[in-house]
């Protein structure tokens, strides 16, 4: 992977991951119409939403996945792709760039995100009680940091 490519695969990642924070501010202008998160439609569609969501997600970088393959028949780099997507994914980005998007500061406690698996645990080993406006900051770096060197390693094979 050139480093021109290596730009290339992160860019892709990264606009994927915005494109999904944006479909989550649909997803909020959508529930506001409907008495917000308090209200019964939200209550009532939260899972069946939430389901969507990651279906959704999931079958978005399988596509861009496959049609970046097609067209380059570059494994690694579309294994970076793939590793970049979820990585900065379950680190919080969707999530951070959501409350840009929103133009709101983060929330001091997000609880809903205590169950990720990236998220959450490591915002207890910080010692925090669960996902706070700090620990997400900081899930975040690390998560662009293991997407780097990932990214980095994936550089070097030659598949």
């Amino acid at each position: 992977m050139t480093s021109k490519n290596f730009k290339y695969v992160i860019s892709i990642a990264i606009l994927l991951i915005v494109f999904l924070a944006y479909q989550d501010t649909v997803g909020f202008a959508m529930f506001q119409l409907s008495g917000g998160w308090a209200g019964d439609a939200y209550q009532k569609m939260e899972p069946k939403y939430m389901e969507q969501f990651w279906v959704f997600a999931l079958s978005l970088i399988m596509l861009v996945g496959l049609l970046y393959y097609l067209f380059r028949r570059d494994l690694s780099e579309t294994a970076a792709i793939f590793f970049v997507y979820y990585t900065l994914l379950f680190a919080g980005l969707e999530d951070v760039i959501y409350y840009i998007l929103m133009g709101l500061p983060l929330d001091a406690r997000m609880p809903w995100l205590d169950d990720n698996f990236f998220m959450g645990p490591l915002s207890r080993l910080l010692g925090f009680e669960g996902v706070t406006n700090i620990s997400i900051l900081i899930s975040l770096t690390v998560g662009i940091l293991v997407a780097y060197y990932g990214v980095v390693w994936l550089a070097k094979q030659e598949w």
